[in-house]
């Protein structure tokens, strides 16, 4: 994004391309359409994407690390079962 220009303290005129505005709303590959003259976009959605990603990683690591021992159990028997059907 480049800022060509600024209203008032709070507001800007930028030049961004499509691509960056997809990864900042988190649609990737073509997954977001391309935008008409005049519509509006709420760049506080790329954030809100973030904000849930980050609750989401940090609520499976509680998860993983309240239930570690059945995990291990679950991976042990995933490997000794890959094991027996290589035989």
């Amino acid at each position: 994004m480049k800022v060509i220009g600024r209203v008032n303290n709070d507001k800007y005129i930028c030049e961004v391309n499509h691509i960056e505005l997809e990864k900042f709303m988190g649609l990737y590959y073509n997954n977001m359409k391309r935008l008409d003259i005049y519509e509006e976009l709420d760049l506080g959605k790329g954030y809100d994407y973030y904000t849930d990603t980050m609750e989401a990683l940090d609520e499976t690591k509680k998860f993983i690390k309240a239930n570690s021992k059945i995990i291990q159990a679950i991976m042990n028997g995933l490997t000794i079962s890959s094991n027996r059907s290589r035989k």
